[in-house]
This record gives structure tokens, sequence and C-alpha cells, in this order.
């Protein structure tokens, strides 16, 4: 289902895990959202960093996908926000960059984010990641 410009949220079906996904392009947000769809979470998507930040204030994900360069506010800003609020500090967050650097999970992960994926993301990649945010229990130490 689609709500306003560039939001949608799948309809669960049962107990999963919500993942936020904040990327403005649409082919990429559909891939994304599509995949782990079909991984068992259900899914809220965002195109850009006022609505993102907006939505997941008024509901937490479990984890949160970003893209670096967004409208609005970039994928950073969202995440110092969220990491400024009690209600979604602890919320996993993973960033996906263009910039060239390789990818980075866990403790050496940069600034605020849980991991940092290189674009172009492999898939299995993504998901992958998504799910070992999804087994720790806790964020890890900033």
């Amino acid at each position: 289902m689609t709500h306003g410009a560039g939001l949608c949220v799948s309809a669960p079906w049962r107990d999963m895990a919500t993942i936020a996904i904040l990327e403005d392009e649409p082919a990429l947000r559909v891939l994304f959202q599509r995949v782990l769809e079909r991984s068992g979470h259900a899914v809220v998507t965002y195109g850009d960093g006022v609505s993102a930040l907006a939505g997941i204030l008024a509901d937490p994900p479990a984890v949160f996908v970003t893209d670096f360069h967004v409208p609005g506010l970039t994928g950073l800003e969202v995440v110092a926000r969220l990491r400024a609020d009690p209600r979604t500090a602890a919320v996993r967050c993973i960033l996906l960059t263009g910039s060239g650097e390789p990818d980075v999970v866990g403790s050496d992960a940069v600034g605020d984010y849980d991991a940092c994926l290189a674009k172009p993301v492999e898939i299995d990649r993504l998901v992958e990641v998504v799910e070992a945010c999804l087994s720790t229990s806790k964020r890890r130490s900033v």
C-alpha cells in the first residue's frame, strides 16, 4: 500500500520485524522492499529524510536501512535525530553509501551506524546484515 510520495507500507501477515527503508531511487526502494518482505519482514519505505524521520519517530522499526544522499534530511541527519530521541535511540541502522568504501559491519561501523554497505549493494548481503542486526539484542556501543 502506498501512502503519499515515496511512502509504502507492506501488509504484515504474521509477527514480523519491521524494517524501514529510506531510499530516494524508486526502483531500488521497491527492490529492497520486495527482498526484505520475502525474507519475512514488514517493510515501510520512504523517499525523503523528512518523511522518514516523522514516520520512524511515530512508529519505530527494528532496523532502519538508509541511503546517505536523499532529499530533505540526509541519512546521517535522520540517524543523528533518531539517536538523540530515547524512543528511537536503539533502532539498528544500516547506511548504504556510494562513496566507494568497503562494507563495514559491527564494531567497525562508522558513527552512529551498526553497518555500512557500499553501493551497488548485493541483495544477499543486505538481507544478511539486516538479519545480523535483528539477531543482536543490543545496538553496538559507539
